[in-house]
């Protein structure tokens, strides 16, 4: 079994988590609302990377999944459904949506994730249970700045991870194929001259 995508990808989540939690935990509050994930679109998959919720609130969980066609953000990606919705009631899509009933979903922002290559990753959510009309292009443009932060984050984690990824599989192949050498490192007294002592190392090739 090939570890390396899990490692790379556990060093790199962990390394952002508390930052990315902290976005999530501002804009919840910010706008009083019930709960705030960013989701990430794999293989026909909406999958939640980071979640934060009021006390009670366990609808979703960190790693779950659902199809993406059944997602807001899958169709708010799409430009079918606004980013801003106030009262799913207002957009006729979101009735063949099974979370506008299962969740329930009441209000609703999502907005898209881009990287700096142009893809999108997923996308920055927050709702809450009921609707809420008093939501307004701001608490959008919020979320939207919120967003763009969050998007640069998972950008530089996304180069770790890769930069990691090239690392454990150079140190795999040298395991695998024995291409080792011994290098004889002297450690020099300073006090007097001479040898202290000696250590075999053996380096990675450049």
């Amino acid at each position: 079994m090939n570890l390396v995508p899990f490692i790379t990808r556990a060093v790199a989540i962990d390394e952002n988590s508390t930052q990315l939690n902290r976005i999530l935990r501002a804009i919840r509050t910010h706008l009083d609302m019930d709960v705030a994930f960013i989701s990430e679109f794999v293989d026909g998959h909406r999958v939640f990377r980071e979640i934060d919720a009021a006390e009670g609130c366990e609808c979703i969980e960190v790693e779950g999944s659902d199809p993406l066609g059944e997602s807001y953000c899958y169709w708010v990606a799409e430009g079918r459904l606004p980013k801003l919705i106030r009262d799913p009631a207002d957009h006729p899509l979101t009735a063949m949506l099974p979370a506008t009933n299962r969740v329930p979903v009441g209000a609703h922002l999502s907005v898209p994730i881009k990287l700096r290559d142009g893809s999108v990753y997923g996308t920055f959510c927050c709702f809450s249970f009921s609707p809420d009309r008093s939501l307004t292009s701001r608490d959008l443009s919020t979320a939207e700045a919120f967003a763009q932060v969050a998007g640069e984050l998972i950008d530089d984690a996304l180069e770790r991870e890769s930069e990691s990824q090239r690392t454990v599989e150079r140190i795999s192949l040298i395991l695998a194929t024995r291409n080792l050498d011994i290098v004889y490192q002297p450690a020099i007294r300073l006090d007097a001259p001479g040898v202290a002592f000696g250590r075999g190392a053996r380096p990675l090739p450049g």
